[in-house]
């Protein structure tokens, strides 16, 4: 993923998600970690509610935003030349990643926030 333009003076980066799928039965928590080093440096996280326990179908969330400024900017600090990361994004119960869950996001990307 390319980092933006003007990331330096950055007052604010999202991590954007567009056109997130999830299962309406599912409550999750979206964990996104740079997967540039090891350990992951984990960026942030994004919890979202199920319509209900029985609720059957997907649903389809337009554009969800994670603020992830701190950790990236910390880590742009001790790589600024960098040009492109690599974000994983997990879904989460609790603890526990949620490795069979059926979700998806058609692209994601990072922005410079206008706040």
């Amino acid at each position: 993923m390319e980092l933006p333009a003007g990331i330096a003076a950055a007052r604010s980066v999202v991590l954007v998600l567009n056109d997130v799928r999830l299962p309406k039965s599912a409550a999750v928590v979206l964990r996104a970690r740079l997967a540039e080093s090891t350990p992951e440096v984990p960026l942030g996280s994004l919890g979202l509610m199920a319509e209900s326990k029985s609720a059957e179908g997907m649903k389809t969330h337009a554009a969800l935003r994670m603020d992830v400024t701190g950790p990236l900017l910390r880590w742009w600090q001790d790589h600024p030349d960098a040009t492109n990361v690599r974000i994983r994004v997990v879904p989460y119960a609790g603890k526990d990643p949620l490795a069979s869950l059926d979700w998806s996001a058609a692209s994601a990307a990072l922005k410079l926030d206008a706040r």
